[in-house]
């Protein structure tokens, strides 16, 4: 006759489940952060002056999108910032060049239509210049642009996968 394995203390099994995270190279904070939704939000500033066609090589992957939008520019990457957000917090991005400040703020991971939702701000000198909600598939970025002094332009570029 068998007899019924007694039940293991509760101790004993905290520490199965740590030695079990510690082998798998989790951490508890680490399996909480992943539990939470969220995205990695990318914000960034492109300079597009006009009359020219070059296009900086970190821009390679987006250049047919920069070329529809502006055709006849030259484009160059101002900066970049890019960022696990989780609901309420946000991305800044200083456009060194410029003193033009980009942030977003997540929203909404996932709306009801399938969109990441952002709320978007564009600022100079401490002002704000231009804010909007951002409504945009997942992977998909949005662009925003600023008429500069000079006639060249500030892309404003944000996307959240």
């Amino acid at each position: 006759m068998s007899r019924p394995i007694p039940p293991q203390p509760p101790f004993r099994r905290a520490l199965v489940v740590a030695l079990g995270l510690l082998l798998t190279g989790m951490t508890l904070p680490a399996l909480a952060w992943q539990a939470v939704p969220g995205r990695q939000v990318t914000l960034f500033g492109i300079h597009a002056v006009p009359g020219g066609n070059a296009v900086d090589p970190k821009l390679k992957k987006i250049e047919p999108q920069l070329k529809k939008l502006f055709p006849g520019h030259s484009f160059k990457l101002v900066k970049t910032e890019s960022k696990r957000l989780t609901v309420g917090r946000s991305v800044t991005c200083t456009m060194d060049t410029t003193g033009f400040i980009a942030g977003a703020e997540l929203i909404n991971v996932l709306d009801g239509d399938g969109n990441v939702q952002f709320k978007f701000a564009l600022e100079l000198n401490g002002q704000t210049e231009f804010a909007t909600l951002v409504r945009t598939p997942p992977n998909q970025l949005f662009f925003c642009d600023k008429m500069l002094p000079d006639g060249s332009r500030l892309l404003i570029g944000l996307g959240g996968r």
